[in-house]
């Protein structure tokens, strides 16, 4: 997904990076943004509530949780 949201991007082979969300079973991703060059939106569901969460491409760390 990095590569796709950057504005420089380098072929990179054989490279990837794993990370989890660890999202509970009932919740579900229902969109990415690229907020800028380091940072995505992630929202997230389940059947009553939706949140985002800010995370840090670069750093592999999630900024922060917003809940409504």
């Amino acid at each position: 997904m990095y590569l796709k949201i950057s504005k420089n991007q380098i072929k990179q082979e054989n490279s990837y990076n794993l990370y989890s969300l660890k999202l509970e079973q009932n919740e579900k991703i229902i969109g990415v943004d690229a907020l800028n060059d380091s940072d995505i939106l992630i929202k997230i569901t389940d059947s009553k509530n939706t949140y985002v969460i800010i995370f840090d491409i670069k750093n592999n760390i999630i900024k922060s949780k917003i809940k409504r």
